[in-house]
């Protein structure tokens, strides 16, 4: 089964392949665990999440559309999702960092892991009368009897920074605490909305303090160039505007 190009979703062209080792083989569309279309109008991929997130090998196909989108494209994923394999949505939420795309999580029923996923991306859209179920880690595990202690003492030692990763703001510390004290968070429509507002707020907040903080250097940088020239700065708040050349 070949490889279905970025460029064939883009163009609209029949995603579909033939064995020329079999005489007189059908045409056939590939069979993808996610399935993902294209919108050449408003230049949007969507991504179908519905079912149990399963391995990394069953989003091959994901990862490759947040690899290569361009900056003016958007990626909206459709999830309505019991949750999963946490490593998979770890990929995702990496890759979701990386993209150039901007990223859109289209939200109906979640719960699990499927929430994590959900509030990984730029923005989200609440679809109404939905259920958001937060809920402790599940899983197992195997091997030897020592390797079966020293994995459940290591999730006990990590899990709580795992949670705080994925649910800062969206929860509060103590929502946090109790979840992993095995208490169940389900959440409405508008609460998720009113909880993502708090996120974009402080994400918001995070980027202003980064710009602030690069200005800063800049300055720094600026005004230790031109006291080497023997300039003497009398203001120590001059700001430095960097913009770019015009093209000739």
């Amino acid at each position: 089964m070949r490889k279905v190009e970025i460029s064939e979703l883009r163009n609209k062209k029949a995603i579909k392949f033939k064995d020329s080792n079999i005489p007189n083989q059908p045409v056939n569309i590939i069979d993808y665990k996610v399935q993902t279309t294209y919108n050449d109008e408003e230049l949007a991929f969507n991504i179908y999440i519905t079912d149990v997130i399963t391995g990394p090998e069953d989003y091959i196909n994901v990862f490759d559309i947040l690899i290569n989108a361009r900056e003016d494209e958007t990626i909206r994923f459709i999830l309505s999702t019991p949750g999963g394999r946490l490593d998979t949505i770890n990929k995702i939420r990496g890759l979701a960092e990386l993209t150039k795309a901007r990223t859109i999580a289209v939200i109906g029923d979640v719960a699990s892991a499927g929430t994590i996923l959900a509030l990984s991306f730029d923005d989200i859209v609440v679809m109404p009368n939905i259920e958001f179920f937060i809920h402790n880690y599940s899983g197992g595990v195997g091997g030897k009897g020592h390797e079966l202690y020293a994995h459940a003492a290591f999730l006990q030692k990590e899990m709580p920074k795992i949670f705080e990763d994925f649910y800062k703001v969206f929860l509060s510390p103590e929502e946090i605490s109790d979840v992993l004290s095995g208490q169940d968070l389900y959440l409405n429509a508008e609460e998720v909305e009113e909880r993502w507002e708090k996120v974009l707020m402080h994400r918001e907040s995070l980027m202003s303090e980064a710009n602030k903080e690069a200005q800063e250097e800049q300055n720094k940088a600026f005004i230790s160039i031109l006291e080497e020239q023997g300039f003497k700065i009398t203001d120590p708040k001059i700001e430095v505007k960097i913009t770019k050349k015009p093209k000739a």
